[in-house]
């Protein structure tokens, strides 16, 4: 269907051959393409790269550690650090000077919170330089501290210290900044990676866009979502309009009665409650034979 088509609709609608102001019908169009969309969403797919930076400390967990003495983590060229901590003290970043056997600062990093974690990130270097050798982050404090997530990196993923990333169990990917036609997250977003692998439910959902992958998941994505309709535009006359609608047929079919629900609203009533209950009517048989055509799945819990 072409916009002047549902423009010619909507004023026969209204026994006119023509609405007052284009802008009301766009408006209501547009309102209404949102609406019908939704019973039978267009998917499309984003294919998300998971794969979080290696952490250099074999060692480092998710849990919370609690001290009160000084706690160190060493890795060989790191380039990069990022913890947690809860408490007040200092993390020194060092590096190891073999010609001395010591351990040299290079840079420090005040902690200071009560009774919330707070991520504290950044590069190490002495100087202007990347180090090639042995560092360490050590973190002291005079009253008891927590800390956790801590990482060491080998690689950088920008020049900007706001590229390191977090080290944590679940890495968020907000979908809707990531596509422009984003409307909202399929059931299951996700069936398998690109390997065939199928992730089942060891990730997770966080709002309506959010996914939340497993650190230890490394892969290629396909996220299925619901695509927004491309909006119709306001350009120049609507009965000259002839951009095609961004709906299948059967959805098109249902767009002139509800948009003329919407432009009769304040001059015609009782027309527009008509127009408004004929489409609920003709949405619900669309809803029944989407629910009767929905193919049952089985899921074997025996593994078998």
């Amino acid at each position: 269907m072409k916009v002047s088509e549902l423009y010619k609709s909507v004023a026969q609608l209204g026994f006119e051959d023509s609405l007052e102001e284009d802008d009301r019908f766009f408006y209501a169009a547009n309102r209404a393409l949102l609406q019908v969309c939704k019973l039978k969403p267009a998917v499309s797919r984003y294919v998300l790269n998971h794969r979080p930076l290696a952490n250099l400390i074999t060692s480092s967990s998710f849990a919370p550690i609690e001290r009160i003495e000084d706690l160190t983590f060493e890795a060989e060229s790191a380039k990069a650090y990022y913890f947690e901590a809860d408490g007040n003290g200092v993390a020194y970043v060092e590096k190891y000077v073999v010609e001395s056997g010591e351990w040299s600062v290079v840079g420090t990093v005040a902690m200071s919170s009560t009774g919330a974690f707070v991520a504290y990130k950044g590069f190490i270097k002495d100087g202007a330089e990347f180090i090639d050798g042995r560092v360490r982050l050590r973190l002291s404090g005079e009253f008891i501290y927590s800390v956790r997530n801590v990482a060491l990196y080998a690689f950088l993923r920008s020049s900007s210290a706001a590229d390191i990333p977090a080290f944590e169990p679940f890495t968020r990917y907000d979908i809707k900044t990531l596509v422009s036609d984003f409307l909202a997250l399929c059931c299951p977003p996700i069936q398998e990676d690109d390997e065939g692998e199928v992730l089942n439910q060891t990730y997770r959902t966080e709002g309506d866009s959010v996914l939340l992958l497993p650190y230890d998941k490394k892969g290629a994505y396909k996220v299925l979502y619901e695509r927004m309709p491309t909006p119709l535009e306001n350009d120049g006359a609507a009965s000259d309009d002839e951009t095609e609608i961004d709906l299948d047929e059967e959805l098109c079919s249902l767009l002139p009665i509800l948009v003329a629900a919407y432009v009769w609203v304040d001059d015609e009533p009782s027309k527009s409650e008509y127009y408004l209950a004929l489409y609920r009517e003709r949405a619900a048989d669309i809803e029944r034979r989407k629910v009767n055509n929905t193919p049952v799945r089985y899921r074997n819990t025996n593994g078998w």
